[in-house]
């Protein structure tokens, strides 16, 4: 066409390039540009958003073009490789479970057993959908567990089916729009474990983790699962408190069978004991017992759970404690240290725990526990040094302060007070401390140490008043006591100090 600044050139033809053509090279080329650097975007970035991605088929078989896997989790964690996380989304696929409710996609193209591939994860895709004359008239769609082939119609499903096939066949085809799971789509089922327990019930709390388990509401056990197609069409979900979570409906019914770990009676209970399915408990009574389910239930009683071990011979023995800076105070305590610190009972000694803000060094470990007791533990240590705090007394003022502190800071960052025990340090509050061991660690307080001292004396600051010129006050920080009297508050030097020194100098 004349005129036509993109006309093409012909081999043989005098190449002359048009303004308007040569421009629009150029305003492609910077769009091109832009596009790629625009604010360091990587160009694999623009993949992410068009809902198709990299799949591996981690099934087991191969599959073909339209199949539906569920989505594992990622190929490439960010542990792994965080730049390959970051620029390539990409998840392993796996056969559909109920636990890929709204997280499945539609493979673009066949795939063999461990090959990666194309597929849809959101927007619109081409898929086989299964067909039934009972199904619920519904505009929605979801995966099928344990079945890679289709789709079902699900009046709570994660995809919109925009168009399907009029067929009577068991699969017609359909173009659906992959959303995720909406609103709707997040309801689950509780199915009363006990017949007598009422009717099922629909919630819509997020019970996703426990699906296939069972859950306690308002003292009722509940098995949790999906609701089936057509089921509860015209309900409303309700929110429900749930109380507690158990692997199975016996559990969290069960009747729970006590051994003792040495001689006498076994005892049934039907107090909650699944957290401390076998495992060893001391009761109130002060025995110990192994916890396992008991087949029936006879005469159960209810009982108090004081401690829990993991094996007999820890709840039979107790840990005999010293204060580290209290040789007189000892006690004799049955916790279960060594499950506690995830080491032996007899790497437990020497190692120092923490009661009640003081620290006790673990002296023996035996069997002698009249007098044991159950306490509350605030953490271990490797010694008494790194467990025990420190009393900082202030070297002036009646009476002087004292506070309590185990972290400090200094000019270099973290600093032990321990190298300073029997020493003299200043704060940042410009106050004096003496340092001094404690085993009162209770209300601890962190601090900034400016300077450390060999008594208080040379720590102290003095204050200088010019005899002729009023108000002029030249602080010092020491090297006056036989002149004068100690200054109640500590000052840095300021310039008319430097600028005297300098006259004098002169």
């Amino acid at each position: 066409m004349a005129g036509d600044p993109f006309q093409p050139v012909f081999p043989g033809q005098k190449l002359e390039i048009p303004a308007p053509a040569y421009n629009a090279f150029l305003d492609a080329a910077r769009a091109q540009r832009d596009r790629l650097v625009d604010s360091g975007r990587d160009p694999r970035v623009d993949s992410r958003q068009s809902g198709i991605i990299k799949i591996r088929n981690d099934s087991g078989s191969d599959r073909g073009r339209f199949d539906v896997l569920g989505i594992a989790g990622p190929m490439i964690y960010p542990s792994e490789d965080l730049d390959e996380f970051q620029s390539r989304v990409a998840f392993a696929g796996v056969t559909p479970r109920d636990v890929h409710r709204g997280r499945f996609v539609v493979l673009m193209e066949p795939l063999e057993d461990g090959a990666i591939g194309r597929a849809v994860v959101a927007g619109i895709a081409p898929v086989r959908l299964q067909n039934s004359p009972d199904q619920p008239p519904t505009s929605l769609a979801e995966m099928i567990p344990d079945s890679t082939l289709a789709l079902r119609v699900d009046p709570h499903g994660s995809a919109q089916i925009l168009w399907r096939e009029e067929s009577t066949s068991s699969l017609t085809w359909a173009v659906v729009r992959l959303l995720g799971p909406p609103a709707s789509g997040m309801v689950y089922v509780l199915d009363p474990c006990a017949s007598g327990d009422g009717e099922a019930i629909l919630v819509g709390n997020d019970l996703g983790a426990w699906l296939g388990r069972v859950v306690k509401v308002n003292g009722i056990c509940y098995y949790v699962r999906r609701p089936q197609p057509g089921e509860f069409d015209c309900g409303i979900p309700s929110c429900v408190s749930v109380e507690a979570h158990y692997a199975d409906c016996k559990r969290c019914n069960g009747c729970w069978e006590l051994t003792p770990c040495a001689s006498g009676t076994i005892i049934q209970s039907q107090t909650d004991l699944a957290a401390y399915e076998d495992m060893i408990v001391r009761l109130a009574d002060g025995n110990c017992y192994t916890v396992g389910l008991a087949e029936e239930c006879i005469d159960p009683v209810p009982v108090s759970v004081v401690a829990s071990y993991s094996i007999c011979e820890a709840c039979h023995s107790c840990y005999h404690l010293v204060n580290c800076h209290d040789p007189g105070d000892t006690r004799a305590i049955g916790n279960d240290l060594a499950r506690l610190q995830g080491i032996e009972p007899a790497e437990v000694l020497g190692t120092v725990v923490e009661i009640d803000g003081a620290c006790y060094q673990v002296l023996t470990y035996d069997d002698s526990c009249g007098d044991a007791e159950i306490v509350a533990i605030q953490a271990a240590h490797e010694d008494c040094e790194a467990c025990g705090c420190f009393q900082l007394t202030a070297c002036a003022g009646a009476p002087p302060t004292v506070i309590h502190v185990r972290d400090a800071t200094g000019p270099g960052g973290s600093l032990a007070l321990s190298d300073y025990v029997g020493q003299i340090v200043r704060l940042s509050d410009g106050v004096c401390y003496q340092v001094q061991p404690s085993s009162e660690c209770e209300d601890l307080v962190s601090v900034e140490v400016i300077e450390a001292y060999a008594d208080c004396e040379s720590c102290a600051c003095w204050e200088l008043t010019a005899c002729v010129r009023s108000g002029g006050v030249l602080p010092r920080m020491r090297g006056l006591p036989r002149y004068g009297a100690l200054s109640a508050h500590a000052r840095l030097p300021d310039r008319r100090l430097r600028n005297g020194r300098r006259r004098r100098e002169r």
